[in-house]
C-alpha cells in the first residue's frame, strides 16, 4: 500500500482551467484535478497532485513537463499520455523532468515516515489500484531525475519513478535516466505490458540505489502477467563481490512473468551489467532474451506454489531460445527448490564459475549448449536436486561438464558452503560432451597410498553419491574416464564413450569415518551399476570397479594392447568379514537415496536393477560379451580377504513378455530373487509388453587357485566355479559337491524366482533353472473383480415409473473387506486393480447391448486410497414409465480390463400405475348419528407378480367445511376383495365431512393421494351425546347379613366413557346412605362392597345405581334386597356326590368332541352344558350362586381362561362351554389346548356359606372324520358294504351313490366318536360293477376311492336262490305295507302332517326313517341350551339396554331394533 500521507494529504487541485493551463500548483492546498485536464507543450507541477477517481488527465505528445523536487503525481481516476487512442494528440516524446531541490539538506515528508532524508525523496509517478484501465495509456515518455516514491512492501522500504499498484495499464516505449532508485515497482498483482522501453538501476550515492525493475506480488495468474516485450536493462557495474555493490538489474518475488526479448545492457563506457534476474518464488516464461552480464545472468530461488482445492500447485520458470554470457559467476544459477525448464539456451564464457549451478532444486536442459567454460563445470549439482538433459551439447569445459554431487564437502582445504552429501538424480539422454578434462582432486575422497592428494584427471560425468541414467549419449575426447562413479547408483545404456583413462570407473565411497564416530555418513558406501549396450574405445581397461556391484550385457569390449592390462578389474581393499550381524567399516551400504525435498527415493527411474549391495564383496555379473575370463581381473589389496570377496558372475541374458488373457501388458513390475529371496532386479515392461534384458548368473567363479601363496588373479580355473563357491545356488540346501549338479565336472546350476505384477492386469510366480538363454512368456492372473448392488435393493424390491439402482464394486481379492486396509498403498495392492465400468443387461436383452452405470466417486481411473476407489460406488437410472406393471429381470456385472466379474440377477417390481378403489358403503350424503361409520369396498392393482397383491393400505382423508383436516385414517385390510373399516367420530363435531378415500400400493400414494383417484363423498355427522347405560345385576331379594357383601352390574356409554357410577341405598323409612362412587371399571362391569354384617334381620333396603360420562346421567336402576341375619344358624349347602359320579360316569373327566381342524363354529357341536343344581342341596329357598373356585390370578395365563369362558347362568345354575364359539379359539389354533385340567365348581348360599365341588378335566377331544370299508369284500347278496369311522359324536355320516346323488343311508356317530353303516347289495343297482360312492360329514364330501366292487345278480347267485330270495322280498313288502299304513294312520292323528310323495315311492325310505329315529335318540343325549322366551333377549346386557329404551318411552318392536344396532357392543 502507499501511505495515505503521501497519496491524498499532498494533493491540490488545478488553479486554471483545462484550455489555458500551462502550471499545476499542488502546494496551496488545490491537490485535486477535476474533470479533463491537458497538459501540453511547456507545463510546469508544484507539489503533489492528484487524479481522483472520474477526473483524467491527459498529456499531449511532445509535451515537456517540469515538476518541482519533491513532486509526484498520483492517479486515481484516469491518465493519457502520449497514445491518441485514449484521446492525446501525437507526435514527439513526452519529457517528465524533476528539478534539483533548493536546499539539499532540508528533508521530505519521506523521513516523516521513516524513509529516505533526502530532499528529493517522494518524486515519482503512481499509478493506484483505482485506476480507469479502459481509457488509460502511457506512450512516449521519457522520465528524468526523479528521486523515486517510497512504498512499504511487507518489511521492505521500496522507490521507484513508476509505480504500478493494481493497475496494469499498459506503458511503451519509456525511458529513464538519472534515476536514485528504481525505474519501475510493480505490485500488488499489478500486471502491465511494459514494451520497447529502457530501464536504469538506481545511481543514488546514499545506499537507496534499487534494481532497474522490482517486481512484488505482480501478475495475477498465468494468464495476466507482468510482461516485459522488447525492452533493454542497464544496471548496476560495481562488480561480483560480496560487498562491491552490485545489484540485480531486475528483482522479481511472489510474481507471474512473462518477459519476451529482454536484454541486459552495457553502460555508456561500455560495461557489463552486474547481475541479471532475480526471481525468488515467481513462476512464468523468459523467451528470446541475452544475459551478457558479469555475475550471474539469471538466479533462481525457490519455486511458485499456489494451493487450489487442497492441492498444491508447482509453477515452473520457462527459459527458451536465449544467451547468456558471463564472467565471474555462474551464468545461471537455481537454488532453494527452484523449478525451472531451459529450451534452446546457449551459454558460455563463465571464468570464474559453472554454466550452469543447480542446488536443491529441478532442472530441465533440452535443445541447449554449454561451452567455453574456463570456470568449473558444464553443470554443476549440489544438494537434494532433479535434473534432466537431453539433446544438449557440453563443450570445452574446464573441470567435469557434469559433475552431481560436492565430493569436496570433507576436505579441510575446500569451502563450498554445503555440509554433507546429499541425494540427487541425473538423467543424461542424447547429448554429446566433447573435450573434457582438467585436474580435478579431492584429498578425503580420492586420496590413497601414492596419490595423498587424491588428484586425478577429471571426468567427462562425475556421479558422487547420487544417482543418473545416461542412455544414448556420446563422450569424446575425454581426456580422464569418460564415466566416474562414486558411491552412486547408475543405469548405463548404448552410449558410446572415448575415453584416455578407464571408460567407466565405479568404486565405492570410503568415509574412513566407523559406525561409532558420531558422523552422518560413516564406512563404505558402494555403487551399483547397470551397462547395457555400449561401446567403448578405450586402450586400457573399460571396466574398472572397485567395493561395489556391476552387471554389464551385450557389449563388445575391448582388449587393452598393453601387456599385463586387462578389459576389467575387480578390486576388494578391506577384509573378510561377516556382515550378517554386524555393520564393520569394511561393510558395504547401500548409498542414501531418500530425498527429503521430493519426499522420495531419486534412484534412476528404470534401473532393473535390485537396489541392494553383497556387503563383503565386489560383484562383476556379465552376459553376451565378447571377452572371456581371461579378460577379467582380481586384485585383493589386504591380506585379509578371502577369495568371496571378489566374484564373478558368468551368466544368460533373461527377458520375459508378459501377457494378460493373450494380451501385451506393458509397465508391469517384475521382480527377479535369487535363491535365498534377495532381490536381483526389479523390472518394468515397455510398450510391448518386453521386460529388458538382463544378466542372471549362470556360474560363479571365484578366485582361489594359482602359484605360491597367493592366488594368481584370474578366475579361469575349470574348479573355479559355482562347485567351489561355499553358496547354495538353487536353494536345495546343497553345497558344492555334496549337490548332484556337480557330479561329473558340471556345475552347481542357479535358481531364481519370477514375480510379475500388474495392478489392473493381474499377477503371476514363477521360479527358472537357469542352464541358457531365456526368453521368456509369463502369463498373469488376474482376479475378477466383485459387483454388488446396495443393500437397499433386495430382490423383489418396487420402482415407481423410474429404476433407481445404486451398487458397489471393487477389483482384486475377496481375502479382506474393502475400505479396511492401514495405508493407501495397502489398499492399492489389495484390490489389485480398480473396476473399468458396470454394466447392465435388461430385461430381455441381452450383453452385446448392454448399459453402462455411471461411476459417482468422482475418482480418477487407476486410483486407489483406503476409502476410495472407481467405481467404489455406482448408479443406475432407466425411465420404464411406458411399460406394464410386472416383475422384470436385470442383472449387473462389472469389468476390470480383463475379465467380467460374476453376474447378479436381481428381479424389480414395476409400478406405473396407481391402485384404484371402490367404495359400496357408506353412501354419498348420507347421516350419521350412532358415534360410527362402517367403511366398505374393495381395492386392486394392475400389478400381478410375486408381490401380488401390490396393495399397502386403504387412506381415508377427512376435511371439515372450515378447510381443516383430521388425522388420516390408515389400515390394511385382510381382504382386499371385500374390506371394511369402523370410523369412530364421537370425538369430532357434528357437521359436514368431505371425505376421499384412496389406496396406496408399495410406491404410490402412500402418504397423500397424489396421483391416485379417489372415491371422493360427503357425510353429514350428527354427533350429539347419548345417555349412559346402567345396570344392577345383584344383590336381589335374601341375601344373608356380611361385612362385604358385593354390589356390582354393568355399565356403558355408546359414544365416550363412563366417568363414575353413583350408588345410593335408602331403608323403609326414607333413610338413606352413598357408597363411595366407582371409577375403575373391568371393561364395562363394575362393583363395591356393603357392609350389611350389622342391619335387621329381614329389614328391606333399596340399592340405587346411576352412572355419568361426564355430561349426563343414566337412568337410575334399583334393586330390593332383604337382609337375613338371623339369631339361628342356618345349614350350609351340600354336596352331592351320587349325583356327581353318576354324571361323571364314576370319573372325573367331561369329554367335548371338535372336528379337528374345521373352521366351522359349530365344529364342537353345542358343546358342553352341565346343570349345577344336580350337584348341590341346601335348606334355604334362593338360589345357590356358582362360580368357578380359586383365586383367578393364582391359576397361568392358559387357566386363567375357565373364569372367561366357562359360563354359568346365575339364573339357572346352567354352565355352559362351548370352545369354538369362545374366545379360546382365537388365542390358541390347537383343539388340545382348548382343554382345562383341575377345574373346581363353588357353591354359595346367600349367607355365603360355600361348598366346591372335586377337581375334574374339561378334556377336547379332536376328532377326524374317516371311513374304511370294514369287510373289504365284493358286495353281494350274502355281504353287505359294511364302512366304519371315526367322527365328532352326534354327527350324521350320509352315504350317496355319486351318480344321481342317491342315498344309500345314514349313520351317527356314537358317544365313543365311532360309527358303522351298513349297506346292503339292493340298494346297488341291479347290474352291479364298480360304483362311485361318497360320504357326507359336516356339509362336506368325502368320495371313496376307486368306488365299492358289486357283483351282478349271476354272478355266484342260482335261479333258484334268486326265486326264493323274490318271495321272501314279496312276504316282508306285504307286512312292511301294513305296518306303514297303521303308522301312517297314528302320525296323521297327533301331527296332521303327510308325507311328501318323493318319500312315498322311495323304495328305501324304510331305511331312511329307520336311521332318522336312531338319530334323535342320539341328539338327545346332547347338552342344548334352552331357548330364550320370546320376549326376551339372550343377551342379559343388550336386553337391560332394550329396557331402559322402552322406560324412556320407545315402544318394544321399536327399541328392539334401535338396540340390534349395537350387538356387537354388548
Amino acid at each position: 500500500m502507499i501511505f495515505s500521507s503521501m497519496s491524498v494529504a499532498i494533493s491540490f487541485s488545478p488553479l486554471v482551467s483545462a484550455n489555458t493551463i500551462n502550471q499545476t500548483d499542488g502546494s496551496a492546498g488545490n491537490d485535486e484535478i477535476n474533470g479533463i485536464e491537458v497538459w501540453r507543450n511547456t507545463h510546469n507541477l508544484v507539489g503533489n497532485v492528484t487524479v481522483p477517481p472520474g477526473a483524467k488527465l491527459i498529456i499531449n505528445a511532445g509535451a515537456s513537463i517540469t515538476l518541482a523536487a519533491g513532486s509526484a503525481l498520483i492517479v486515481d481516476g484516469a491518465i493519457c499520455a502520449g497514445d491518441t487512442s485514449c484521446g492525446s494528440t501525437a507526435g514527439g516524446t513526452i519529457s517528465m523532468t524533476w528539478q534539483s531541490p533548493a536546499d539539499e539538506t532540508q528533508s521530505t515528508w519521506c523521513e516523516d515516515i521513516e524513509f529516505s532524508w533526502d530532499a528529493s525523496c517522494g518524486e515519482g509517478i503512481v499509478l493506484n489500484s483505482g485506476i480507469d484501465e479502459a481509457i488509460s495509456s502511457i506512450k512516449k515518455v521519457s522520465i528524468n531525475g526523479a528521486y523515486g516514491y517510497p512504498m512499504l512492501i511487507g518489511q521492505s522500504k521500496e522507490y521507484a519513478a513508476l509505480i504500478f499498484d493494481g493497475t496494469s495499464v499498459n506503458a511503451d516505449d519509456l525511458s529513464f535516466s538519472n534515476i536514485n532508485t528504481s525505474s519501475v515497482l510493480v505490485t500488488n498483482q499489478a500486471a502491465p505490458v511494459l514494451s520497447n522501453s529502457e530501464f536504469v538501476a538506481g545511481n543514488d550515492e546514499q545506499g537507496f540505489r534499487g534494481p532497474a525493475i522490482s517486481a512484488y506480488t505482480s501478475g495475477k495468474n498465468q494468464q495476466e502477467r507482468f510482461t516485459i516485450l522488447n525492452s533493454d536493462i542497464a544496471g548496476t557495474t560495481n562488480g561480483c563481490g560480496q560487498n562491491s555493490g552490485g545489484l540485480s538489474s531486475l528483482w522479481v518475488e511472489n510474481s507471474h512473468i512473462y518477459f519476451d526479448g529482454v536484454k541486459m545492457i552495457p553502460n555508456a563506457e561500455g560495461t557489463n551489467t552486474d547481475y541479471g534476474m532475480n526471481l525468488r518464488n515467481t513462476a512464468g516464461e523468459i523467451l528470446n532474451s541475452e544475459f551478457t552480464v558479469e555475475c550471474n545472468g539469471v538466479f533462481v530461488d525457490s519455486r511458485r506454489v499456489i494451493e487450489s482445492g487442497g492441492n498444491e500447485i508447482h509453477y515452473p520458470i520457462y527459459i527458451n531460445s536465449s544467451t547468456f554470457t558471463s564472467v565471474g559467476a555462474a551464468s545461471l544459477t537455481i537454488k532453494q527448490n527452484g523449478f525451472v525448464f531451459l529450451d534452446d539456451v546457449e551459454i558460455s564464457g563463465s571464468q570464474e564459475g559453472s554454466g550452469i549451478f543447480v542446488s536443491s532444486s529441478e532442472l530441465s536442459v533440452v535443445d541447449s549448449e554449454i561451452h567455453n567454460i574456463t570456470g568449473y563445470n558444464g553443470v554443476y549439482i549440489q544438494g537434494e536436486s532433479d535434473i534432466v538433459i537431453h539433446n544438449t551439447k557440453i563443450d570445452a569445459v574446464a573441470k567435469e561438464p557434469i559433475l552431481l554431487g560436492e565430493y569436496h564437502w570433507d576436505d579441510d582445504n575446500w569451502n563450498t558452503g554445503v555440509s554433507a552429501p546429499y541425494a540427487a538424480r541425473l538423467k543424461l539422454t542424447n547429448s554429446e560432451i566433447i573435450n573434457a578434462g582438467g585436474a580435478c582432486n579431492s584429498k578425503t575422497v580420492y586420496g590413497e597410498t601414492g596419490n595423498t592428494e587424491g588428484t586425478f584427471e577429471c571426468p567427462a560425468v562425475h556421479i558422487y553419491m547420487g544417482s543418473a541414467t545416461l542412455w544414448n549419449n556420446t563422450i569424446d575426447e575425454t581426456v580422464g574416464d569418460g564415466i566416474r562413479v562414486t558411491g552412486g547408483i547408475v543405469d548405463i545404456r548404448n552410449n558410446t564413450v572415448s575415453a584416455g583413462e578407464y571408460a567407466a570407473r565405479v568404486a565405492s565411497y570410503n568415509t574412513k569415518y566407523s559406525a561409532g564416530s558420531n558422523r552422518e555418513f560413516t564406512g563404505k558406501y558402494g555403487s551399483i551399476a547397470y551397462f547395457s549396450n555400449n561401446t567403448w574405445n578405450v586402450d586400457a581397461q573399460t571396466y574398472n570397479i572397485t567395493e561395489s556391484r556391476v552387471a554389464v550385457q551385450s557389449e563388445s569390449i575391448p582388449v587393452p594392447s598393453a601387456s599385463g592390462v586387462y578389459s576389467i578389474g575387480m578390486r576388494w581393499k578391506g577384509s573378510a568379514i561377516n556382515c550378517d550381524t554386524t555393520m564393520y567399516t569394511d561393510c558395504l551400504k547401500v548409498p542414501p537415496m531418500y530425498s527429503n525435498l521430493f519426499s522420495e527415493n531419486v534412484y534412476p527411474e528404470e534401473i532393473p536393477m535390485s537396489i541392494e549391495l553383497n556387503p563383503n564383496a565386489t560383484v562383476f555379473a556379465f552376459a553376451d560379451l565378447d571377452i572371456g575370463l581371461e579378460n577379467i581381473h582380481i586384485g585383493r589389496l589386504n591380506s585379509g580377504a578371502g577369495k568371496h570377496q571378489n566374484i564373478v558372475q558368468q551368466g544368460e541374458l533373461v527377458r520375459y513378455r508378459v501377457l494378460a488373457n493373450g494380451d501385451t501388458v506393458s509397465g508391469t513390475d517384475i521382480t527377479v530373487k535369487d535363491s535365498h529371496g534377495n532381490e536381483l532386479y526389479n523390472l518394468t515392461t515397455d510398450q510391448y509388453g518386453m521386460t529388458p534384458q538382463i544378466v542372471l548368473a549362470s556360474d560363479f567363479h571365484l578366485d582361489f587357485t594359482g602359484f605360491g601363496t597367493y592366488p594368481d588373479g584370474l578366475v579361469t580355473d575349470p574348479s573355479e566355479n559355482s562347485c567351489n563357491d561355499d553358496l547354495d545356488n538353487d536353494g536345495d540346501l546343497l553345497y558344492d559337491n555334496e549337490d548332484p549338479d556337480c557330479t561329473n565336472g558340471g556345475r552347481e546350476l542357479s535358481k531364481y524366482y519370477i514375480d510379475a505384477w500388474k495392478f489392473d492386469k493381474g499377477s503371476a510366480t514363477e521360479s527358472i533353472t537357469l542352464t541358457s538363454q531365456i526368453e521368456g512368456v509369463i502369463d498373469l492372473v488376474n482376479l475378477a473383480p466383485t459387483v454388488g448392488i446396495d443393500i437397499q435393493y433386495p430382490d423383489n424390491s418396487a420402482f415407481k415409473r423410474w429404476i433407481n439402482i445404486t451398487g458397489t464394486s471393487f477389483d482384486g481379492s475377496n481375502d479382506r473387506d474393502p475400505g479396511t486396509y492401514n495405508s493407501d498403498w495397502e489398499a492399492l495392492l489389495g484390490h489389485m486393480g480398480t473396476v473399468d465400468k458396470v454394466e447392465i443387461r435388461l430385461p430381455g436383452g441381452s450383453w452385446d447391448d448392454g448399459i453402462l452405470a455411471t461411476d459417482t466417486t468422482g475418482f480418477e481411473y487407476d486410483s486407489v486410497t483406503q476409502q476410495n476407489w472407481p467405481w467404489r460406488t455406482w448408479s443406475y437410472s432407466l425411465d420404464m414409465s411406458t411399460q406394464p406393471e410386472a416383475d422384470y429381470q436385470f442383472e449387473f456385472r462389472a469389468f476390470d480390463g480383463v475379465e467380467y466379474s460374476p453376474v447378479v440377477s436381481r428381479s424389480f417390481q414395476l409400478n406405473t400405475v396407481a391402485p384404484t378403489v371402490l367404495l359400496t358403503s357408506p353412501q354419498d350424503n348420507s347421516e350419521h348419528s350412532q358415534n360410527t361409520i362402517t367403511f366398505r369396498g374393495s381395492a386392486m392393482d394392475t400389478y400381478s407378480g410375486v408381490n401380488s397383491p401390490d396393495l399397502n393400505k386403504i387412506h381415508i382423508k377427512f376435511t371439515k367445511e372450515d378447510g381443516s383436516t383430521l388425522p388420516n385414517e390408515e389400515f390394511t385390510p385382510t381382504d382386499w376383495n371385500n374390506w371394511e373399516y369402523v370410523w369412530d367420530f364421537s370425538p369430532h363435531s357434528s357437521g359436514i365431512y368431505n371425505v376421499q378415500v384412496w389406496a396406496s400400493d408399495s410406491k404410490f400414494c402412500r402418504y397423500d393421494v397424489g396421483e391416485c383417484e379417489p372415491v371422493e363423498l360427503t357425510l353429514i355427522i350428527n354427533n350429539e351425546n347419548a345417555l349412559p347405560i346402567v345396570e344392577i345385576y345383584g344383590p336381589s331379594g335374601d341375601i344373608q347379613g356380611n361385612e362385604l357383601t358385593r354390589i356390582f352390574g354393568y355399565a356403558n356409554d355408546l359414544d365416550g366413557d363412563i366417568s363414575r357410577v353413583e350408588v345410593n341405598i335408602t331403608d323403609s323409612s326414607g333413610s338413606w346412605t352413598n357408597l363411595p362412587n366407582i371409577y375403575q371399571f373391568d371393561g364395562t362391569d363394575w362393583e363395591t362392597f356393603w357392609d350389611t354384617s350389622e342391619l335387621e334381620h329381614l329389614s328391606e333396603y333399596t340399592i340405587n345405581v346411576r352412572a355419568y360420562d361426564a355430561e349426563d346421567y343414566s337412568i337410575v336402576k334399583s334393586t330390593n334386597v332383604v337382609i337375613l341375619n338371623p339369631d339361628e344358624e342356618i345349614d350350609p349347602p351340600q354336596f352331592n356326590q351320587t349325583s356327581w359320579d353318576e354324571y361323571l360316569g364314576g370319573g372325573s373327566t367331561v369329554k367335548i368332541f371338535c372336528d379337528k381342524g374345521s373352521k366351522s363354529l359349530e365344529k364342537c357341536g353345542s358343546g358342553l352344558e352341565m346343570d349345577l343344581n344336580l350337584f348341590f342341596e341346601h335348606s334355604g329357598d334362593e338360589q345357590l350362586s356358582y362360580t368357578i373356585a380359586g383365586d383367578e390370578e393364582d391359576f397361568n395365563e392358559h387357566d386363567q381362561f375357565m373364569f372367561k369362558v366357562l359360563e354359568i347362568n346365575p339364573q339357572t345354575g346352567i354352565l355352559t362351554y362351548n370352545p369354538a364359539t369362545s374366545t379360546m379359539s382365537t388365542y390358541y389354533s390347537e383343539e388340545t389346548q382348548w382343554s382345562f385340567i383341575g377345574v373346581k365348581l363353588k357353591a354359595t348360599d346367600s349367607y355365603s356359606q360355600s361348598i366346591e365341588t372335586p377337581e375334574f378335566n374339561i378334556v377336547i377331544i379332536a376328532v377326524e372324520f374317516t371311513f374304511e370299508q370294514f369287510n373289504g369284500q365284493d358286495v353281494n347278496t350274502e355281504n353287505p358294504a359294511v364302512y366304519i369311522g371315526t367322527g365328532r359324536p352326534g354327527q350324521s355320516v350320509k352315504a350317496y351313490m355319486t351318480a344321481g346323488k342317491i342315498p344309500l343311508g345314514e349313520a351317527i356317530v356314537d358317544d365313543e366318536g365311532t360309527w358303522r353303516l351298513e349297506v346292503p347289495r339292493t340298494f346297488f343297482p341291479e347290474g352291479g360293477g364298480i360304483i362311485e360312492v361318497e360320504f357326507e360329514y359336516a356339509s362336506d364330501s368325502y368320495p371313496v376311492s376307486g368306488g365299492i366292487s358289486v357283483e351282478s345278480p349271476d354272478e355266484g347267485i342260482s335261479s333258484i336262490m334268486i326265486a326264493i330270495i323274490a318271495i321272501i322280498i314279496i312276504a316282508i313288502l306285504g307286512l312292511l305295507a301294513f305296518f306303514f299304513i297303521e303308522f301312517e294312520d297314528e302320525d296323521d292323528d297327533y301331527d296332521n302332517l303327510t308325507a311328501p310323495e318323493s318319500e312315498q315311492n322311495n323304495t328305501y325310505s324304510w331305511g331312511n326313517t329307520q336311521q332318522q329315529q336312531q338319530q334323535q335318540q342320539q341328539q338327545q343325549t346332547v347338552f342344548t341350551p334352552t331357548a330364550p322366551a320370546a320376549t326376551t333377549d339372550s343377551n342379559p346386557k343388550l336386553e337391560a339396554y332394550v329396557q331402559q329404551l322402552i322406560v324412556q318411552g320407545y315402544d318394544e318392536n321399536t327399541a328392539r331394533a334401535y338396540a340390534e344396532q349395537y350387538r356387537d357392543r354388548f
